[in-house]
């Protein structure tokens, strides 16, 4: 299971962003600023929320001896986020504006 699922957090919404991003035609360098550090905020909010599953599923693992079908999951999330090291990255690129 997608620990993005299981937290319902879309994996965009984590990406890693530029203030360039937030910048548009009409929007001033005040307001690109007040909209990029919202979006970090929440981002590292959401990101909090998955460090924490995976500390717990690590808890469990160690307590017992014996992981939980739920540190299972996480555990196979984890092996397939090595297998996708960009999934956290920006991988979008800065939206350009007509001139």
């Amino acid at each position: 299971m997608n620990i993005c699922k299981l937290l319902a957090i879309n994996p965009d919404e984590i990406a890693t962003r530029s203030i360039e991003e937030f910048k548009a035609p009409g929007i001033s360098e005040q307001r690109a600023k007040l909209r990029f550090d919202y979006y970090e905020e929440k981002r590292t909010l959401k990101l909090k929320a998955i460090e924490n599953v995976l500390s717990k599923s690590n808890q469990t693992i160690g307590k017992t001896g014996m992981p939980t079908q739920e540190a299972l999951q996480v555990l196979a999330l984890l092996d397939d986020m090595k297998h996708n090291q960009g999934m956290f990255d920006n991988s979008r690129s800065p939206q350009k504006t007509k001139s």
